[in-house]
């Protein structure tokens, strides 16, 4: 791959599993939602039935877990929660779920959602089980208008009360990477990790059309690294297996 400086980089591709590649040919509603990102399983999750229960059934997900710890396709399981109109967000149907993953499989489960409207829930996430949490300032990759539903200053309330029941470098939020200037960037990014918060960056399908961006990506991710360093901030928990 062209580095944009003159040089090249060496990049691996991972293949798909087998397993996700059976679920592929199936085209069925519930495999849409289940995606690899690197080696963490996604599971993409919405409250169905009223509020009552989910899109999946907490067997359903548990035997999708296996198939990728058994093909050793995954070492970190996330469970992306959509909108809930619900005062926890839908966190007392995800508490089995996150139970029965922690009994059965030896890994680290995140939790990738809206933050609850009272920050007591935040607690009970903890104690559920879900070893990692993710509240994004900018929503999820494809959300119309989460300022609408949730504003920022609540984001990031709820992310700062995270930080002092989650341990160190496992409450995470996620910047989209778009067009605005690099300075505004690495102020967000320092703002974050100053607070004990690890902010990831989405990649747009704009965002690497040049040298010029691909430049840029990793200029931002090379002061995201400084920045956590700076600000003693654990990054193994993105990579557990790593």
């Amino acid at each position: 791959l062209n580095s944009g400086d003159g040089g090249e980089e060496e990049v691996g591709i991972i293949p798909l599993p087998t397993f996700l590649k059976d679920l592929m040919k199936q085209r069925t509603p519930l495999s849409e939602n289940i995606c690899l990102d690197g080696y963490c399983l996604n599971i993409f999750l919405r409250a169905v039935d009223k509020g009552k229960s989910l899109n999946m059934s907490k067997d359903y997900i548990i035997s999708i877990v296996q198939s990728a710890f058994e093909e050793g396709a995954a070492d970190l399981v996330q469970l992306n929660m959509d909108y809930c109109d619900d005062k926890d967000r839908g966190f007392q149907l995800l508490a089995p779920v996150v139970d029965a993953i922690k009994k059965q499989f030896k890994t680290f489960v995140a939790l990738k959602g809206f933050p609850p409207q009272e920050k007591r829930t935040i607690d009970l996430m903890y104690a559920a089980g879900f070893d990692l949490l993710d509240f994004p300032l900018d929503g999820f990759a494809g959300a119309e208008s989460q300022e609408e539903l949730i504003p920022a200053h609540q984001v990031h309330d709820a992310l700062e009360y995270a930080v002092g029941i989650f341990p160190q470098g496992t409450v995470w939020t996620e910047l989209i990477l778009g067009a605005e200037p690099l300075d505004l960037i690495k102020k967000k990014i320092d703002h974050l990790t100053e607070r004990g918060i690890v902010p990831q960056l989405k990649l747009l399908t704009t965002s690497i059309h040049t040298s010029k961006d691909y430049w840029r990506v990793k200029e931002v991710a090379r002061h995201l690294r400084e920045a956590a360093e700076r600000d003693r901030l654990n990054l193994k928990w993105l990579y557990p297996n790593c």
